[in-house]
């Protein structure tokens, strides 16, 4: 169920109520309905936003990093207002850099080689998915991908997250 949004949006109801069938515990029954309220079935969430198909930073670490920078070059946990505005003009400097190499269409974001083999195994099962070469497999290759152990039974025993 953790993989469900790397499927497309339209596949992720139907994958959900097959995996939903095949509850056989309580604690597992729990997690499904916890699922259906909480994301499937939410007032604010629709589907389309939970699935992640073709996108391809998926995490928000990018903003995180950028707000720890900030801080950083802003002088710390103590800022004031009159160190912020200076810190935020020599960001807003930075802006037509990144705009530059982005439409030369090259990155500044730092990309860990580990996340960068995730990412193509992602793309790879993505173009195996478009091309039928696999169906409900995908949702057991993506949790491959991230380490995920599974039983026979596709339990979770382990995950390296």
């Amino acid at each position: 169920m953790i993989a469900l949004p790397f499927l497309p949006a339209a596949n992720i109801e139907p994958a959900f109520q097959l995996l939903a069938a095949r509850a056989n515990s309580e604690q597992i029954t729990r997690f499904v309905k916890y699922m259906e309220e909480q994301w499937l079935n939410h007032p604010i969430v629709d589907i389309e936003s939970l699935s992640v198909y073709g996108i391809r930073v998926r995490t928000n670490i990018g903003t995180e990093g950028w707000h720890h920078s900030l801080n950083r070059k802003a002088g710390g946990q103590d800022l004031t207002f009159y160190r912020l505005v200076p810190a935020l003009c020599a960001e807003a400097e930075d802006v037509k850099y990144e705009l530059r190499y982005l439409r030369d269409g090259q990155s500044t974001r730092r990309v860990r080689p580990l996340s960068r083999r995730i990412e193509k195994s992602i793309r790879d099962l993505w173009a195996r998915y478009d091309a039928k070469d696999i169906t409900s497999e995908l949702l057991s290759e993506c949790a491959t991908v991230y380490q995920v152990k599974l039983t026979a039974d596709h339990e979770i025993l382990d995950t390296r997250l």
